[in-house]
């Protein structure tokens, strides 16, 4: 009886995880919409999950040691 029940938990956070994957691949194509409709500055792009580029980190430049 309880090798059955972990096979079914398996089965149950196994089926968990491909959800979880197929909706985070629909979420990224979302944004990609998004962004080319609305472009990477835009609040939909945010309201979707995003980051604006105007809110994003700009890269540090770093120092040349010799």
């Amino acid at each position: 009886m309880l090798d059955a029940f972990n096979a079914e938990r398996t089965r149950l956070v196994n089926e968990k995880g491909d959800t979880a994957e197929d909706l985070s691949d629909y979420i990224v194509q979302v944004r990609a919409v998004v962004k080319g409709l609305f472009g990477d500055d835009s609040s939909e792009y945010e309201m979707v999950g995003g980051t604006r580029a105007s809110e994003r980190k700009k890269p540090k430049k770093k120092d040349k040691e010799e």
